[in-house]
């Protein structure tokens, strides 16, 4: 059985089972004690966030840049019209800008 809370306020109530004799499934199949562990296992393992950029499982190097509010308002308002994040707009433009004057 998991170590799980038995409850969880303001009212919802968590009741242990056992997964090798009930019937509880995960993803179209039955989920066993061992499963669930395997489960488990696996999301603890995995890094938080967004997928790294790098193709790589590390995180993508970051950059922080500080801009005039006229400018991250038209940011925001170009890229919830084309419908992406400002950071893949930044990304883009970077990208774009570095083809040109970067060889």
């Amino acid at each position: 059985m998991s170590a799980f809370p038995k409850r969880f306020e303001p009212d919802i109530e968590v009741n242990e089972i056992d997964l090798d004799t009930s019937d509880v499934r995960y993803r179209g199949e039955k989920l066993t004690e061992a499963r669930a562990d395997e489960v488990a296992a696996d999301v603890l393992s995995r890094t938080p966030g967004r997928p790294s950029l790098s193709g790589k499982r590390e995180p993508s190097p970051s950059l922080t840049v500080r801009l005039p509010q006229q400018s991250r308002s038209k940011l925001d308002t170009f890229a919830r019209r084309h419908g992406k994040r400002p950071s893949q707009v930044v990304r883009d433009a970077l990208d774009e800008y570095l083809s040109k004057h970067a060889g």
